[in-house]
């Protein structure tokens, strides 16, 4: 969170259940002070809740300090009780192990925009979220992307593991393809927790969002996962990636180089390096999961033959769906006047 500006600062120090709700309190009238509307604020006084109450039932006494600037809200959690055993497991929905809230700290890593954890067994927690003020958005318009998605389960199997996300605001999209680990029931609980993580967090910073993903799904399989957001106003597309989705920028002036990085969020996943490039009115974004041939031959030209990204989608799918694994393809372009 910036620093510049006008900031306040509060310390509550917490040994019950009383504790608890006063320092909820403060979080929401802070909150109310920063500007964030009523749903954020309810959003906010859960993770606090959820951070001061594992307080109590782990530590027995700590503080929770809370911090609004002019950019959002800072939460720290300070504790110097036996530390978290493993933060993996503390991350995960479901996980208590003695009876807070029950979702463990993967609430509060949906509900605030980042999240970071510093535990010492013997010497304590530290654990700081914090929550950025949105910008409004402006637009009432029809959007001025023309998306097209197209996915098909693996012969065999009822849950896809793949998952896509598509989010567009003012002159700005974010899309996204999402591949679970493996097939079937376990690879759609992991792309479906990664979904649900990156819907709720679509204009952060994407190495934030890649990293909050990684957080979200440990516990699962694991994903790997490519996202894209395009900004008309600016004329810039950022694009960052984690394993092996294929994402590809074609009718462009000049190649894209778009990066790569090997691994798998929620397992083993790397910082997220986020590169930017221009954003042409002609160019056609692609992305799709390893379900789908990479080499294409003759079905780009195929492909852009079709009047509409639907269309393009599910003929680059249809054309390349290699029938082994799920398969999701999502086709973007400016729309057409």
């Amino acid at each position: 969170m910036s620093t510049s500006g006008v900031e306040t600062r509060e310390r509550h120090h917490v040994s019950q259940q009383a504790d608890v709700l006063i320092a909820s309190a403060a979080a929401d009238r802070m909150a109310a002070t920063v500007g964030f509307p009523e749903r954020d604020r309810v959003e906010i006084v859960l993770a606090v809740r959820e951070l001061a109450t594992n307080i109590v039932r782990h530590a027995g006494t700590g503080d929770v300090v809370i911090i609004a600037g002019p950019t959002g809200l800072m939460v720290v959690a300070e504790d110097h009780g036996p530390g978290i055993a493993d933060v993996h497991k503390a991350v995960q929905d479901g996980y208590s192990t003695a009876g807070s809230l029950g979702y463990g700290l993967g609430t509060v890593n949906r509900l605030m925009h980042e999240l970071t954890i510093d535990s010492v067994r013997g010497r304590g927690t530290t654990v700081t979220a914090r929550r950025n003020l949105r910008e409004t958005a402006t637009s009432v318009g029809p959007s001025t992307f023309d998306v097209g998605v197209a996915t098909a389960t693996k012969p065999g199997f009822e849950e896809n593991g793949d998952a896509f996300v598509v989010h567009s605001w003012d002159d700005r999209l974010l899309v996204g393809v999402i591949d679970g680990v493996g097939h079937g029931g376990p690879a759609y609980v992991a792309a479906q927790a990664a979904r649900r993580y990156v819907e709720s967090h679509y204009d952060q910073p994407l190495a934030s969002v890649l990293a909050g993903t990684d957080v979200a799904c440990r516990g699962t399989r694991g994903v790997v996962m490519a996202l894209a957001r395009i900004d008309r106003h600016t004329g810039v597309l950022e694009h960052c990636s984690i394993g092996n989705i294929e994402t590809r920028v074609i009718n462009t002036p000049a190649p894209l180089s778009l990066i790569v990085r090997r691994g798998i969020l929620g397992i083993n996943a790397p910082e997220a390096r986020v590169t930017q490039h221009p954003w042409s009115p002609q160019a056609v974004l692609v992305m799709h999961s390893d379900g789908v041939v990479a080499h294409w031959g003759d079905a780009t030209q195929e492909m852009l033959r079709e009047p509409s990204s639907s269309r393009m989608a599910a003929r680059l799918l249809g054309l390349l769906n290699r029938d082994t694994d799920d398969a999701t393809v999502i086709v973007v372009r400016d729309a057409q006047p």
